[in-house]
C-alpha cells in the first residue's frame, strides 16, 4: 500500500510508514513487514478503551465469566486503560502494557513491558489470558504465544483478538 500515515498520529501528522504484509506459511499468519517504533506509535497515544464503549468489553467478559468460576488471577495483554479487565472479577488483575495510561483503574496492576515468555515466568499461572487486538503490535509472535502457554493455568482459557485476514482484502 506504501507508506501511510500513522493511527492516531497527531503528534506527528506528516510522518509516514510502509505499509507491507508478510504472510508465513508455517503458522498461516500475516505480519506487518515492517514494524513501527513502538514509542512512535504508542509514546502520545490518546486511545482509551473506555471512550471508544464499552458494550462489547461486557459480552466478552459475560462470556469468560460463564467459563472460569473464581479465577485469582486474570492477564490482559496490551490492556489500555484496564476497561475490558474491570468487567472481570477476580482476586488478581494484570495489565501487561508498557504504553498504558497513567489514569488506569486503581485495583489492575500495570506491568509496563512487552508481553514476552519471560514476563509469563515471571508472573506465574493465570485462569485467564486476554489479548484483544494486541498481537498485531508485538514483535515476536512466537514468543508472545509461548508465553500465553507458559503461564495459562491448567484448565484455564485464552482469548485472543485479531484482525482475520480474508476480511482485510
Amino acid at each position: 500500500c506504501g507508506p501511510l500515515p500513522l493511527a492516531n498520529g497527531y503528534t506527528q501528522p506528516d510522518r509516514r510508514e510502509p505499509l507491507v504484509l508478510d504472510y508465513c506459511g508455517a503458522c498461516n499468519l500475516y505480519q506487518l513487514q515492517h514494524r513501527v517504533d513502538p514509542d512512535h506509535l504508542f509514546g502520545d497515544y490518546a486511545y482509551r478503551s473506555a471512550v471508544a464503549g464499552q458494550s462489547h468489553f461486557y459480552d466478552l467478559a459475560s462470556a469468560c465469566q460463564a467459563r472460569i468460576h473464581c479465577p485469582n488471577r486474570l492477564i490482559d495483554i496490551g490492556g489500555n486503560d484496564g476497561s475490558l479487565l474491570a468487567q472481570l472479577a477476580g482476586v488478581e488483575q494484570i495489565n501487561v502494557d508498557p504504553y498504558a495510561p497513567a489514569q488506569v483503574w486503581p485495583f489492575i496492576r500495570v506491568e509496563r513491558e512487552p508481553w514476552s515468555q519471560r514476563v509469563a515466568e515471571r508472573l506465574g499461572p493465570a485462569q485467564l489470558i486476554l489479548a484483544t487486538n494486541a498481537f498485531a503490535h508485538l514483535p515476536n509472535l512466537h514468543d508472545a504465544a509461548a508465553g500465553i502457554a507458559t503461564a495459562l493455568d491448567l484448565g484455564g482459557w485464552a482469548v485472543i483478538q485479531a484482525p482475520w485476514s480474508r476480511d482485510t482484502f
